[in-house]
């Protein structure tokens, strides 16, 4: 893969150097200048108030936010002693769920089968008195009585559905005889998934660097969509034309083209060989062109009519923006091409409109295209180089035979730098892939949009549409599969040292020689980390909530806003180092059980816990 690593770099030199030409072509100052005075202008008092809020009640939400950083550090700690309850209650509770729901429906059906479409009256409180009410009270409460009436005769129809109901039933019942027997049936995987979900926990126990690297890479991804959109942003700015002016008191000014067109400051006199003008003169506004020494001493024998019109002049001699006065003198009254010469000086002093557009509007989708790809590509490249990281970290402490004390000191270090080393191009190519769906589904959601735009009539019968809709349906399977394979080949690779194919025909093998486990583990995963995190936010989210927090404030959502995101975003990177930590022993443990059998030349490295479910199930096997 040093071929592909070798294109990566020149991609990416290649993408830094048209990024810093279109950086080059934008007046920075004057865009940044141009934002700030229009959200001023748009958002008016708000961001003062907001600023206000801000400095009232930035200690509290950076409070909150740290103690919720720390909750979610404990939590995962924590997960090897409150892990099997979180999963037994959340799997209990879907058949509980699902029971008391089929219970109603089928007694609702019942009870309107026997009610024989006769309709309960569900609308009380008609004759409730309004006599002490203001006009705009009795009005209010005639809209929502108004309103209640429409709402609860469109729900009644619904609810007095017998077909409804019954299928409703039918449904439920289906769904709680489907889950009891797979739960039955996969009880012995939900076992194996609650003990690598605790041996999870105490890997990062013993290798708490794992928490701290991944602030790195989140920060460079973070750091790389920004300048992804600063650059297509710069890039739609360099491709409208813009209005200077250049020359004169004003220079570097902006302006408009008609507008200054009309100004004096654009007035041209065109030069004339040959015949003079017919007893005209040119005059521009506030521009006195020096006449010859003969005229300026010559007295005229008729006097200067300037509210006149002029007689009729040839159409190429007529300018908008020049302005002519009548004269009467001797015949050889004329301008001659000194005098233009001067004027037009004197007129270039002042300065011209000058049009600027460094980017030809024909190859602004070029630009934004390698953009895209370049950011996708490198979001994924940065993360794909996180996971190999904690994967070779995490597997050390698998295959450690005496934890924690084989464990190496270094362990995030150490494999950091065995990826630096050894495997930058394989996590290129992998990180490639990945960013090519990712590329191709945007450009088929964008056909798409336009597709819909063009047929705004509502056709939904048009085939264009539907292959549109045939092709977002694939890829974004084929980007699901494909990422997780990517993520289970980084994790072969960092403990084999195999190149990114290698890995990822091993690693389909494995799951697909246990493809029960490998589903089962994975929503279990899923789901107890996800009711870990919003726990975790809406504990966050409740206690900013308050009034101490919230008293005084113009916006009181504000704050809450921030802790929710700060709070969830945060979480979310945490959980995902253990979601990488329980795939990475998942992986560990089938090539423990496929390599070695318990014996004394072929020791297991799980821990006794996976071993009882190894034994249990060859038990039950044999």
């Amino acid at each position: 893969m040093i071929l592909f690593l070798i294109a990566f770099i020149t991609f990416f030199s290649f993408y830094y150097y048209l990024a810093y030409q279109v950086i080059i072509l934008n007046d920075l100052n004057e865009i940044f200048s141009q934002t700030a005075i229009k959200a001023q202008a748009d958002l008016k008092g708000h961001v003062e108030l907001v600023l206000e809020d801000l400095a009232k009640s930035y200690y509290h939400i950076l409070l909150i936010i740290s103690c919720a950083a720390i909750l979610s550090f404990i939590w995962i700690l924590l997960l090897k002693y409150n892990a099997k309850i979180i999963i037994w209650a959340s799997i209990f509770s879907l058949p509980i769920i699902l029971t008391v729901g089929a219970y109603y429906s089928i007694k609702t059906y019942l009870n309107l089968q026997k009610a024989n479409g006769q309709d309960g009256d569900l609308l009380n409180g008609d004759g409730d008195s309004i006599d002490g009410l203001s006009i705009d009270d009795q009005q209010a409460l005639a809209f929502d009585k108004a309103l209640q009436t429409i709402l609860t005769a469109e729900l009644l129809s619904y609810v007095h559905n017998e077909t409804l109901w019954l299928v409703l039933s039918i449904i439920l019942c289906s769904v709680l005889a489907i889950s009891v027997l797979l739960l039955y049936s996969l009880r012995e995987r939900v076992r194996l998934s609650i003990a690598l979900i605790r041996q999870a926990s105490k890997a990062i126990n013993g290798v708490k660097s794992t928490l701290v690297f991944p602030i790195i890479p989140r920060a460079l991804g973070i750091s790389q969509i920004i300048f992804g959109i600063m650059i297509s942003l710069l890039i739609i700015s360099a491709s409208h034309p813009t209005y200077h002016i250049v020359g004169g008191p004003r220079n570097g000014k902006p302006c408009h083209p008609r507008s200054f067109n009309r100004t004096s400051h654009s007035a041209v006199i065109p030069a004339h060989h040959g015949s003079p003008l017919p007893q005209s003169v040119a005059q521009i506004p506030r521009v006195q062109p020096s006449l010859p020494p003969s005229l300026s001493q010559q007295q005229p024998t008729s006097r200067l009519f300037s509210n006149q019109n002029p007689p009729s002049l040839p159409k190429n001699n007529v300018r908008n923006n020049v302005r002519f006065s009548t004269i009467a003198g001797p015949n050889d009254l004329t301008i001659n091409n000194n005098t233009v010469r001067q004027a037009n000086a004197s007129r270039l002093a002042e300065g011209q409109c000058v049009v600027n557009q460094p980017l030809s509007r024909q190859h602004v989708w070029k630009y934004h295209a390698l953009n895209l790809f370049a950011t996708l590509w490198l979001i994924h490249f940065i993360s794909g180089i996180s996971q190999t990281t904690l994967a070779g970290a995490f597997a050390s402490y698998y295959w450690a035979h005496r934890k924690p004390r084989d464990i190496p000191f270094f362990a995030v270090t150490r494999s950091f730098f065995r990826v630096l080393r050894y495997h930058l191009g394989d996590i290129a190519f992998g990180s490639f892939l990945i960013a090519t769906i990712r590329y191709v589904r945007i450009v088929i959601e964008f056909i798409d949009n336009r597709l819909r735009r063009k047929n705004n009539n509502g056709d939904a019968n048009n085939p264009a549409r539907s292959v549109a809709c045939f092709f977002r349906i694939f890829f974004w399977l084929l980007d699901r599969f494909l990422k997780y394979i990517d993520r289970n080949a980084y994790i072969i690779m960092s403990m084999y040292g195999e190149g990114y194919l290698a890995s990822a025909k091993r690693a389909v093998g494995l799951l697909y020689e246990n493809s029960t486990r490998a589903i089962v583990l994975d929503y279990v995963t899923y789901f107890v980390l996800l009711v870990s995190r919003l726990l975790i936010t809406g504990i966050a989210g409740y206690v900013t909530a308050q009034d101490k927090f919230t008293a005084g404030l113009h916006y009181r959502w504000l704050p809450i806003l921030l802790v929710v995101l700060g709070t969830y975003f945060i979480s979310k990177g945490l959980f995902s180092v253990y979601s990488m930590a329980v795939d990475t022993l998942f992986i560990c443990f089938l090539i423990d059980t496929k390599n070695n059998d318990g014996s004394i030349e072929r020791p297991f490295f799980m821990s006794r816990e996976l071993r009882k479910i190894v034994t249990r199930s060859a038990v039950r096997t044999d």
